[in-house]
């Protein structure tokens, strides 16, 4: 009935725990005073049909209250709102009816009452409105609402008709498989008949992402989840789901993009934002007119956002129940913060995940299940809303007064009392905003994020908060962490909300360590499918004689140096030089000017964007008259998601072994594990560094006729905890110095090839 009915503008709607907790009571409390005659909590249905089509709709009437006068349906509403601003509410009254009508058939009923019940949460007093109803009044209103509804149901019945049907008939949409492809696709199938989930180890260039999503969509039931660590890899997929529609293919995919990214709103402010003002006055109607259209990407969001006048990232989240294949950040299927709820709030549905770069999802875990309230944005939003609004600045200040007692204290370890009273503080605040926000509309847009916020921090704390997260305050800052230093767990209970969960990369390694961090179960399948490649067309070489580690790292600028030169001469073409930070990279580039000031270099500037990471690789043309070396941050935005085929590429040199910066929360998953036995050094730092020299040396080969270059620079390559994360089908040459590396080199490119 609300899709049907819905009007008026977008705005922020709250409800968590605490809230939906205090209306629950609510109901309780007016239920045990009613009369007697009055019957809570009562389940009705009923099926309407329309042709081949049965409409079942059903729910739980708050009460329904028999006397002399008759039968009354009431429907209970819990508010915020001043009791002389309490207006009743069309679809209130329809939800209402709809009971009334239901009740009525099953019971012979010819008149009756129903009731909007509102409970002002503040002052706790009941305010009714009451209208009655014949049954032939109630019969027409059923009516006129599930035929309107049909309407749309017809539209989604055709379309799952037309969809099955060009999926029945799909082929493989290339002639020839690469070598592992079938394999790939068939152990997919069978997880996907099993329910079970699988992690796929398979080298860049195999085609992870067609084997993948074309089994996912011959075995599609209601929708596919395709899940990507960046922006930048919804290209693929998108390329992929266009080739399969030139094979015949009938679906519908859309391209969820960050808010901040798809906004067309000057103001940014969603109180104020002309694409939000009636915005359900008009949502129906874009709804119909997109629906022509089969790929929803960015683009034609946006543009018909604009032709609607309607807020393209909420116009997108809509789009997404009509959608067949949904391609998104990891964010909208795991962070609770903004999952998907549409989909994963209660039950688990008949979709497909495909998590692409799943290596990423370990780290990213982290940050999803994690929290933290940061002292100078308590004082920030403090300062803001104090005059305005006292009585919520008086929470705040108790807020950060505990964070500086804390400070004064000097404890990074916080006791379980502390915080505990620490948490009732900010639950406090929490309810004073709650209050606030329930009577207002123009609320700021800077305390409703800080709102936000506590949230997260109090939902983590009680519901999240065990032997995997560590509290931590930083004494310096005066911030508190809940920091999750294992999200295996949480993670499992959100991969059972789909049927099955594909998790492929070119860097699960080692496998154990990946299924262990990404919430395998026993009988979950793992796949390690080697290079379709000829070895012969990877030149791999390990400079092991420089020291890259920080202590003696200025005796390597020039070594380094001296290497990547001999790498981008050994033939003309295109070089990426990775290095683990952009102040080795600055240093060792300076000398590189000096001594070959002949060779040209492009720099990885900080903070770019992908637009300026576009205008970087546009340099990286076929066939160049020269050399040209591009000197970036590895675990950066070219260490994956970039796809230089050919010439456009000839050689990576990583320096160093890509660990982490050093850091409190490194250090944190690194004794947690150290606690337990484990190797916390490796899982802190190790195993992530080397993903990252995986990923960028994925650049080289991604064709069968690639042939490119890998120089690996630093001793660590050849310690065992390093090269045993290392593919089986990597053998590298250890190299004396340069002029060594020169003559392999001139050999390699001069090996005769198909």
């Amino acid at each position: 009935m609300e899709f049907v009915l819905r009007s008026g503008d977008l705005r922020h709607v709250v409800t968590h725990k605490s809230r939906l907790t205090d209306a629950i009571h609510a109901h309780t409390l007016l239920q045990e005073q009613s009369p007697e005659g009055y019957i809570p909590e009562v389940s009705l249905k009923h099926t309407f049909i329309s042709q081949n089509i049965h409409l079942q709709v059903q729910g739980r009437a708050d009460g329904i209250y028999t006397n002399d006068d008759g039968v009354l349906i009431d429907e209970i509403k819990t508010t915020y709102i001043p009791a002389d601003d309490i207006q009743d509410n069309p679809v209130h009254w329809a939800q209402a009816k709809m009971y009334a009508f239901i009740y009525s058939t099953d019971n012979d009923i010819e008149q009756i009452r129903v009731r909007l019940t509102y409970f002002q949460m503040e002052t706790n007093e009941s305010h009714y409105f009451v209208k009655e109803f014949s049954f032939s009044q109630l019969c027409d209103f059923a009516q006129e609402i599930s035929e309107k509804y049909f309407v749309w149901l017809h539209k989604k019945v055709a379309w799952l008709e037309k969809r099955h049907h060009s999926i029945c008939t799909l082929n493989f949409p290339f002639q020839n498989l690469r070598r592992g492809q079938q394999h790939l696709i068939d152990t997919v199938v069978n997880c996907i008949e099993e329910g079970t989930k699988l992690y796929v180890q398979a080298p860049t260039g195999i085609g992870k992402t067609i084997a993948t999503l074309y089994p996912a969509i011959k075995s599609i039931e209601d929708k596919i989840f395709y899940l990507t660590a960046k922006n930048t890899g919804h290209q693929i997929p998108q390329e992929s789901l266009a080739q399969m529609r030139k094979c015949g293919l009938k679906c519908k995919s859309i391209v969820i993009t960050a808010k901040d990214k798809i906004c067309i709103c000057e103001t940014k402010d969603i109180n104020n934002c002309e694409f939000t003002t009636g915005y359900f006055d008009r949502i129906n109607d874009a709804i119909n007119d997109i629906l022509q259209l089969d790929d929803w990407n960015a683009q034609v969001i946006r543009s018909y956002a604009q032709k609607h006048r309607l807020c393209p990232y909420e116009f997108s989240l809509e789009l997404s129940l009509w959608a067949d294949c949904v391609i998104c950040d990891y964010n909208y299927a795991f962070d609770p913060r903004v999952y998907l709820r549409r989909f994963f709030q209660d039950t688990r549905g008949n979709y497909i995940f495909l998590v692409d770069e799943a290596h990423n999802l370990i780290d990213r875990a982290r940050v999803m299940f994690s929290a933290q309230i940061e002292k100078k944005h308590v004082l920030e939003v403090r300062r803001s809303v104090k005059t305005r609004y006292p009585t919520i600045g008086k929470k705040l200040y108790k807020i950060n007064t505990t964070l500086l007692q804390m400070k004064k204290n000097g404890e990074e370890n916080i006791a379980d009392d502390i915080l505990e009273e620490f948490l009732e503080t900010v639950q406090d605040a929490c309810n004073e905003i709650d209050r606030f926000i329930g009577q207002k509309d123009d609320i700021p847009a800077e305390l409703m994020d800080f709102y936000f916020s506590l949230l997260a921090f109090l939902r983590v704390a009680t519901e999240f908060l065990d032997d995997n997260y560590r509290v931590h305050f930083e004494c310096k800052s005066g911030d508190l962490y809940l920091w999750c230093i294992n999200a295996s767990d949480l993670l499992a209970k959100s991969f059972a909300k789909a049927t099955s969960s594909i998790l492929f990369s070119a860097t699960l390694i080692p496998m154990d360590y990946c299924r262990h961090f990404l919430g395998a179960e026993e009988q979950d399948t793992s796949l390690k499918l080697s290079s379709p490649f000829p070895l012969a067309n990877l030149g791999l070489f390990t400079a092991a004689h420089i020291d890259t580690s920080y202590r003696y790292r200025d005796f390597s600028y020039e070594p380094i140096a001296d290497y990547i030169a001999v790498v981008s001469q050994s033939k003309k073409g295109n070089y990426l030089a990775f290095f683990p930070s952009y102040v080795y990279l600055s240093k060792v580039l300076e000398v590189f000017h000096a001594k070959y000031s002949f060779i040209d270099t492009l720099e990885q500037q900080r903070n770019m964007n992908d637009e300026d990471r576009q205008q970087f690789l546009q340099n990286f043309t076929p066939n160049n008259s020269e050399s040209l070396v591009g000197f970036v941050v590895l675990g950066g935005i070219f260490s994956e998601g970039i796809d230089l085929v050919g010439e456009r590429i000839s050689g990576v040199i990583n320096v160093g072994v890509g660990l982490p910066q050093i850091g409190t929360k490194r250090n944190l998953i690194r004794d947690h594990f150290n606690e337990k036995e484990e190797n916390g050094f490796a899982y802190a730092y190790a195993y992530p560094g080397m993903n990252r020299v995986m990923q960028a040396a994925g650049r080289v080969i991604r064709t069968e006729t690639d042939v490119g270059v890998v120089l690996l620079i630093g001793r660590r390559f050849i310690q065992p905890l390093y090269r045993e994360t290392m593919p089986n089908h990597w053998y590298p040459r250890g190299v004396q110095n340069p002029q060594h590396l020169e003559a392999l080199l001139e050999s390699f490119w001069k090996y005769p090839r198909e």
